[in-house]
């Protein structure tokens, strides 16, 4: 199947660096993908992923702009069926009224054309998902959507954009039915968790070993010797990650003389003031902020051992793909109850404590850092956990059935439901 998937900025910038393993799934899946940032912005910093081809937007025609206008009205809602929809018309345009997304579906829609799509997949519900909605209106396109966590809640149009779309995929159950019971299709609406690369099964089936720290990620702050206890927080500095609940909870810890080190790695909004809490609580030769880590430097650092715990204290999450990876490494993990997470990390494979908590966050690291059999225990079940449930390969697969079940349109329907844009009709393959 000829797929193209939409995303917001992938392979630009670092937001959607996971999609680098979903794309690989569909391609090993025997899909034909090309993916078209909606806006690139940044450097391109993503890996090129085999078999994936790129596409890029001009800057379309406005001319060719009315005709989106007029087109959305006729939204694909099943297989070979167009109805009108003045509703979703007017939510869409609202919803994009800031994002610009618009004014891109008949660039798009000249792109579905071009590599003759059998379907267009849109990853978030905001801004890709209205371009998305609008090129498949205009070409007969069947289109589907990812949603994650924050396009999700306080998305007025939600509703009426998985009524156009033959399909929705939520990455978590928690989501899902979130948005079931505020208007979506349960029949539409689709589990398929964000899945990662499993990496080959080390040769002695062990843990990686305890190595002393190297590379970047070990800068801006000073090595405390090889018994110190290594924590990473691989996150966005934002309020919502919660990376100021670990520092207070690594405070707590070096009261009771543990010796505790914590690498906050990402960049963001919040990177002055917890700088500014790790000076205030006695912390600034404990806590390390490298700033934004390359994937591969991060993935390696798992694997040589320079990590002994994950710890993501969130407030709001999907799935971390984040704590997938370090679990896939048979890196321990530490999480919180919220959303999606409990999917990941169920009883067993790690310790989640309420949000917001210093002293339980503080108490589960102190448990698996005094007890080093259990925290291998905890690290064996987690990547066991990730091979079997969250392989990217496996994911890509049921994606991809995903939006085959949602149904191809055969030529005909095509035609009559999307208007061509650039002359002559192009046949359609299967």
């Amino acid at each position: 199947m000829r797929i193209v998937v939409v995303s917001s900025t992938f392979p630009f910038g670092t937001q959607e660096a996971f999609l680098a393993a979903e794309l690989a799934g569909l391609v090993e899946a025997g899909h034909d993908v090309t993916v078209v940032p909606l806006f690139p912005r940044g450097q391109r910093r993503a890996g090129d992923v085999p078999g994936v081809r790129y596409a890029s937007l001009g800057a379309g025609d406005w001319r060719e702009g009315s005709a989106w206008r007029l087109g959305i009205r006729r939204a694909v809602v099943g297989r070979g069926t167009v109805t009108a929809s003045r509703t979703l018309a007017s939510g869409i345009r609202g919803w994009a009224r800031d994002a610009g997304a618009e004014a891109r579906a008949p660039a798009l829609a000249g792109v579905l054309q071009r590599v003759r799509a059998d379907h267009v997949h849109a990853y978030w519900a905001t801004g890709a998902a209205v371009a998305v909605a609008g090129a498949s209106a205009l070409t007969g396109v069947p289109w589907s959507f990812t949603a994650h966590r924050g396009d999700i809640k306080g998305n007025p149009t939600l509703a009426s954009k998985a009524a156009s779309a033959t399909a929705v995929r939520f990455v978590s159950e928690s989501w899902r039915q979130w948005a079931i019971e505020r208007g979506v299709d349960p029949g539409k609406a689709h589990v398929i968790h964000v899945g990662v690369r499993m990496p080959p099964p080390r040769d002695d089936g062990g843990l990686p070993a305890a190595q002393p720290a190297t590379g970047t990620w070990t800068s801006g702050g000073k090595p405390r010797g090889p018994d110190s206890f290594r924590i990473l927080c691989p996150a966005s500095l934002l309020p919502r990650k919660g990376q100021q609940t670990l520092l207070e909870a690594v405070a707590l810890l070096t009261r009771r003389g543990r010796e505790v080190e914590v690498t906050l790695a990402g960049d963001g909004p919040e990177r002055s003031s917890l700088a500014e809490s790790a000076a205030a609580l006695g912390l600034t030769d404990r806590v390390r902020m490298p700033g934004h880590l390359q994937h591969a430097e991060l993935l390696s650092a798992y694997e040589r051992g320079e990590v002994d715990l994950v710890v993501l204290p969130s407030f709001s999450e999907g799935i971390p793909v984040s704590l997938m990876e370090a679990m896939a490494r048979s890196v321990a993990v530490v999480s919180t109850t919220v959303d999606g997470i409990p999917e990941l990390v169920p009883a067993g494979l790690g310790l989640l404590v309420e949000p917001g908590s210093a002293a339980e966050l503080a108490e589960a690291i102190d448990v698996l850092l005094r007890d080093p059999q259990r925290r291998a225990v905890v690290a064996r079940a987690g990547r066991d956990r990730v091979a079997a449930e969250f392989d990217a390969a496996v994911l890509g697969r049921r994606l991809g059935e995903m939006m085959a079940d949602g149904g191809l349109m055969d030529g005909d329907s095509r035609e009559a439901g999307g208007r061509q844009l650039h002359g002559d009709s192009q046949e359609q393959g299967g």
